[in-house]
């Protein structure tokens, strides 16, 4: 008879990865959901930063706008993963719903890299006259 844990991801790998995952995944829906809502200010860390995207500072909103909803879905490929394997703990269980959850992950965010930058193409290419930056008072 097969051994059944003889997979070659080692269970303490489960027990640390679990978590981790878990950690991550809520940390990219935080930041989904700052951008969902527009309140992802631009920046050289955070964000999707195509030249359409950094044309402007309303292209940057219209962009992370569109991208919010995909990237909570991404998130969930982290999520869902972590939650299994602990909640499973099995080195069979750590490495089958991470494949299926980074997988996700990965087809999601570029869905959300192409959803940003069409909605950055039809907005506004670049600030008004006088005006860098939205909460700019500049008079």
């Amino acid at each position: 008879m097969p051994v059944l844990n003889s997979h070659p991801v080692p269970l303490a790998l489960a027990f640390i990865g679990g978590p981790i995952l878990l950690g991550l995944g809520l940390l990219i829906a935080y930041v989904g959901g700052i951008a969902w809502r527009g309140m992802l200010p631009r920046n050289g860390r955070l964000g999707i930063r195509t030249p359409n995207t950094l044309a402007s500072d309303a292209a940057w909103d219209a962009a992370h706008r569109a991208a919010g909803p995909w990237i909570i879905g991404a998130a969930f490929g982290a999520i869902v993963p972590g939650a299994v394997v602990l909640l499973r703990p099995s080195s069979q269980t750590f490495s089958l719903t991470t494949m299926i959850g980074l997988g996700l992950m990965v087809a999601l965010v570029a869905v959300a890299s192409l959803a940003a930058n069409a909605a950055a193409s039809d907005a506004p290419a670049s600030n008004p006259p006088g005006c860098d930056s939205p909460g700019s008072n500049e008079n």
